[in-house]
């Protein structure tokens, strides 16, 4: 009697061992499996700041359906590693945008790309695509590493008018900087604050605009920003005063993307 009551206690403890050493080593393979997955986890829309430009393209091969400021819809695909294309549209305004990637990324070198975004406000019935537009060009270029990247970036706009002219409208240069974690996580969160030099042509003076600082949180195919735009904004020069003006534009900015 006590051999059997032994070896049923023997078999029990043998196969409670196996059991939970089986569980401790699925458990590990499993979060190793996890870590590797949260590891590969990249930011989808690294072509872009909140505002500014960045020298890369979006991720390839992917659609995109955003709302920004929810009011303003933008849909995008780019499809190869080197190019991408949006369609943006708002009440009365819509573009087509496109962005080119020039160099790709090298060592600390992030990447160089050149964008073209052109708009249209149709008013009236005799609007001419190829006349009333506004047209925007930038050049961008990113350095830094995966988790820490700094960016430049130089904006040109121009609006073409009915007598074949074109109106001067200010040329920007924007600087930014964004840092993510290293740690492996289903999420992702990037912190980011980008700043603007306006060259004001019509009122021939130079602005240092405010700065917009704030974070993206990224995983699997969603996205959502939220930052605020704080200013102040100096005004330098112009044509009624020779002293800097100081100017607040607070600006919550909140948008959201999915990607396919």
């Amino acid at each position: 009697m006590n051999r059997t009551v032994s070896i049923r206690v023997f078999w029990f403890c043998f196969f409670a061992f196996t059991s939970v050493n089986t569980s401790i080593t699925f458990t590990q393979e499993n979060d190793s499996t996890k870590g590797e997955v949260y590891s590969t986890v990249t930011d989808p829309v690294q072509n872009r700041l909140f505002w500014m430009s960045t020298g890369r393209v979006s991720e390839p091969y992917r659609f995109s359906l955003g709302t920004f400021e929810l009011f303003v819809l933008q849909a995008g695909y780019t499809p190869t590693k080197y190019f991408q294309l949006n369609l943006s549209g708002t009440f009365g305004y819509w573009s087509v945008g496109t962005k080119l990637q020039l160099l790709e990324s090298v060592g600390n070198f992030r990447g160089l790309a050149i964008g073209a975004d052109f708009g249209f406000s149709p008013k009236s019935a005799d609007m001419l695509i190829i006349r009333d537009n506004i047209q925007v060009y930038t050049l961008s270029a990113s350095f830094g590493t995966d988790n820490f990247q700094q960016h430049i970036s130089v904006m040109q706009t121009y609006q073409s008018l009915r007598n074949r002219d074109h109106n001067p409208i200010p040329s920007y240069l924007s600087f930014g900087l964004s840092y993510q974690s290293e740690k492996a996580t289903k999420w992702k969160t990037k912190f980011m604050v980008e700043g603007w030099i306006v060259n004001n042509d019509i009122k021939k003076q130079l602005e240092v605009g405010g700065i917009v600082a704030g974070l993206r949180s990224f995983g699997g195919n969603f996205v959502w920003e939220i930052a605020f735009f704080g200013g102040p904004t100096l005004s330098f020069g112009g044509p009624t005063s020779s002293q800097p003006r100081l100017r607040l534009y607070p600006l919550p900015y909140i948008s959201f993307m999915w990607f396919i």
